[in-house]
């Protein structure tokens, strides 16, 4: 959109171009930046920015207006002191507020994604309307709204928090009309203020799921010093993107962006923001390009390693939370190898090897107990057609079923069989007979071809609702004429008395 917001990793703040206006990052940071220290607002982003940018356009029309908006966005930062709490693992996560089970409001049918740490959704409802009902369900589990909510009709915007654990809630208009998008997020229960930073560095702004520092320190040196020390900390890598890099600790995973500010004189400055993941899946410490979804429980990753050496990695780590092998080597399927590991919480994890390009490409795919118990249900329920249909075939071979059939008019039996029964007629009647029997057979819905029709001999096909039957007759005229009636497959014929 022509009003879109500026490139998030730019620091100051980020403003939307009004209307038939172009957005300049530097020139609108610059601007805002001054109303800010008029303000005394030490704020680069606020969450609202970070999650439901296109929609505040319409606050951007005067700077006055964008400063008191970001006023109103000021956290308190008194609640982020004191003794940091572990990052909290998926299953803390869960007691707190499990978003795969948190009420939809108004939801457009097959529109949704739902896991433990987060909720999107299409929704019917009006964006006020359906912002405060989510709201509301909040607040009745014991979640406190912080101050800077706003809901209008350009967008409904909050954030909530409870037992150190903050989420943002959000809601805007969609493409479709009398629709809205609504997303609903777990930002994790990690003290921001208290994680490791480079010394010499100076805070701007601090929010529950996001803070960011300044430095004169260079990019490179800073991102280095930064990355030291998380995991001096014990923060893992957790693979990294042009601009920035991630780490985790059990359930937590924070990005951490470093980059030159022009708008603060070319200073180095440093942003955390903090994400709560559904699952805590490890990552090699070497791993190459990893590919991360919460929502899909999907992480890919290349390694040098050998797959023998990246197998064995994963069942230690794998293993020193639980997590078994179902079986001892992994099973080759297709062109790719894989591995299944369980945990008594009854959660699966299959990974899947291969080679590429002289890389062990590892594919991993979580699925929760109720995922497991679904597929097991639906498996199961396959299984039980299937073996039904298996058991009608061997019934329908052991007992065919009876095709009852007329006898042509002035006809005798010579021989009958359960597929096949012959009976004669007087000679130079058998194709009148055989005529006459067909025009019946076609009144109570069968269809016929013929495939030899002439006055001395004929074959007819005839079938209904997938059951075949051949009628064929032969009258030289010197002898009594005969006429065969015969069916296909798994069944039987049976005269009508």
């Amino acid at each position: 959109m022509a009003h879109g917001c500026a490139m998030r990793h730019e620091i100051g703040v980020e403003v939307p171009a009004t209307r038939g206006q172009a957005s300049s990052p530097e020139t609108n940071t610059s601007h805002c930046r001054a109303d800010v220290a008029e303000t005394r607002i030490a704020v680069a982003k606020s969450w609202r920015f970070q999650t439901n940018c296109e929609s505040l356009y319409m606050l951007a029309s005067s700077r006055a207006g964008m400063a008191a908006f970001l006023s109103s966005l000021l956290f308190s930062v008194s609640g982020l002191t004191g003794q940091a709490p572990e990052p909290a693992t998926a299953a803390r996560a869960a007691e707190v507020l499990d978003l795969s089970k948190f009420p939809l409001i108004d939801p457009v049918d097959d529109s949704r994604t739902m896991v433990v740490a987060s909720q999107s959704y299409s929704s019917t409802g009006k964006v006020p309307e359906v912002g405060q009902k989510i709201g509301k369900c909040l607040k009745e589990l014991g979640w406190k709204e912080l101050d800077g909510a706003s809901y209008t009709g350009e967008y409904a915007s909050a954030m909530f928090q409870k037992d150190g654990f903050a989420i943002s809630a959000n809601a805007f208009p969609a493409g479709d009309a009398g629709t809205c998008m609504v997303s609903i997020t777990n930002h994790g229960n990690v003290n921001l203020k208290q994680l490791p930073i480079p010394e010499g560095t100076k805070e701007l702004y601090a929010l529950p799921m996001s803070i960011m520092y300044l430095t004169e320190a260079s990019v490179g040196d800073t991102n280095i010093e930064c990355k030291r020390l998380l995991l001096e900390k014990g923060w893992e890598p957790f693979g990294d993107t042009t601009v920035s890099f991630y780490v985790k600790k059990n359930a937590i995973r924070l990005q951490v962006m470093v980059s030159e500010t022009p708008a603060e004189g070319g200073k180095t400055s440093i942003q955390i923001s903090s994400e709560q993941l559904s699952f805590d899946l490890p990552a090699p410490p070497n791993a190459i390009g990893l590919g991360f979804s919460d929502s899909t429980g999907q992480m890919t990753i290349d390694s040098e390693q050998s797959q023998a050496e990246v197998v064995d990695w994963f069942k230690q780590r794998l293993g020193e939370s639980d997590w078994k092998p179902t079986t001892e080597n992994p099973v080759k399927i297709d062109f790719r190898e894989k591995l299944i590991f369980r945990n008594p919480a009854g959660e699966l994890v299959e990974i899947a090897f291969s080679e590429f390009e002289g890389k062990t490409r590892v594919a991993l795919e979580y699925q929760t107990a109720a995922q497991v118990e679904a597929l097991a249900r639906k498996a199961e329920k396959q299984s039980e057609k299937m073996q039904a249909e298996r058991d009608a075939e061997l019934e329908q071979k052991m007992n065919p079923a009876k095709v009852k059939i007329a006898a042509p008019a002035e006809t005798s039996v010579e021989e009958e069989t359960a597929k096949r029964i012959e009976f004669s007629i007087t000679t130079g009647t058998a194709k009148a007979a055989v005529t006459k029997w067909i025009a019946k057979m076609e009144s109570e819905g069968w269809e016929s071809k013929a495939v030899v029709d002439a006055k001395e001999a004929g074959e007819y096909e005839l079938a209904k609702d997938g059951i075949r039957l051949n009628a064929g007759f032969v009258d030289p005229g010197f002898i009594a004429g005969s006429i065969t009636i015969s069916v296909w497959g798994d069944y039987q014929l049976e005269l009508s008395k």
